[in-house]
């Protein structure tokens, strides 16, 4: 596999090779970091970092957006022009809770990833600060090692998505070979180790979902369409990648006294609310799942402290599968 090479820009270098690999997410992040910290008496404008990480302008303020969050003293030293503030140094200032937060965070995500992904984070983790240091962080991702799209499949993709416009792409289908859709894309998404490209369909009323590793090529249409107001509603709502616009009928589900606290603290299922607690501490919950696979696994997963109460088409569902594993051992 091909080693990803980041080469930091020197002062009054304009921009990167176009051809050089796409950077993810995380990578830019640190990338935007070394820039500020190596080039200090530089300002760089949103367009710039556009152009050096070939990215769109909204991409480069939603990172710094992101940035200042995590406390980074990213400053508007001029109009437009951002650099960190005159005294901050990566090496020599220690880092607030939340920057070893979301240097934890970054770090479990590009392990997800693995390969180049991984390589990357850990080269640049190193060169910007100080190898031995320990954060009380741990965010836990995703266990083994995933594949990822090729680079410009991802640079065309989020083009698409900022800019709202449809796309054709060769997609491999398992089973069936390499299928071609025209999709109208509008996130990619993250969800249980994988990545996904989410697509709303024709009429925007309703999402399909795509591996990302397995979109071989895209290519940008010029047409346009207008995202449907309720991608971030079906996103906030949903709790694995089985998430779609139309909620299906509610299913109630009762918790054991000894799993009870969990189910006060997190929302396991979509829409979930607790609508009885027993004087045993048992809890009755509601839910309202888009697809039967939305709950199913947690169901079976939390067994034997969850018990579906109703409707009757989902208790037998349950039970069938009980019934297939106990057949089989």
């Amino acid at each position: 596999m091909k080693k990803i090479v980041i080469k930091v820009p020197e002062p009054g270098e304009e921009k990167r090779d176009v051809d050089q690999e796409y950077m993810s997410t995380v990578e830019r992040l640190i990338r935007i970091l070394s820039l500020f910290d190596k080039n200090k008496t530089r300002t760089y404008s949103t367009l710039e970092l556009a152009e050096l990480l070939s990215v769109s302008q909204r991409a480069i303020q939603r990172d710094l957006r992101i940035l200042r969050g995590a406390e980074y003293p990213v400053e508007e030293r001029e109009r437009g022009r951002y650099a960190f503030s005159d005294t901050y140094s990566l090496r020599r200032a220690p880092l607030t809770r939340e920057q070893e937060s979301l240097l934890s965070f970054m770090s479990e995500i590009a392990a997800s990833l693995g390969g180049k992904f991984k390589e990357a984070f850990a080269d640049l983790f190193k060169r910007l600060l100080a190898e031995d240091l320990y954060t009380p962080f741990f965010a836990k991702v995703v266990s083994g090692k995933m594949a990822f799209a090729d680079s410009s499949v991802v640079r065309d993709l989020e083009i698409a998505i900022d800019e709202s416009q449809r796309i054709k792409m060769q997609y491999d289908k398992s089973g069936e070979g390499t299928k071609e859709y025209t999709a109208q894309p509008v996130k990619i998404a993250f969800f249980d180790g994988f990545w996904y490209l989410i697509v709303q369909n024709k009429t925007g009323d309703d999402v399909i979902k795509f591996r990302l590793e397995r979109i071989k090529k895209v290519d940008i249409l010029d047409e346009t369409f207008v995202q449907s107001s309720q991608i971030d509603k079906m996103l906030k709502e949903s709790v694995n990648i089985w998430f779609g616009n139309k909620r299906g009928e509610r299913v109630l589900i009762s918790v054991s006294a000894e799993v009870a606290r969990y189910y006060k603290e997190k929302a396991y299922f979509p829409l979930q609310k607790v609508v009885k607690e027993n004087k045993d501490g048992s809890l009755v919950i509601e839910t309202f799942p888009a697809h039967p696979e939305e709950i199913i696994h947690l169901i079976m997963h939390w067994l034997p402290h969850l018990v579906v109460l109703e409707p009757d088409s989902f208790k037998e569902k349950v039970r069938g599968m009980v019934a297939e594993y106990l057949g089989k051992t």
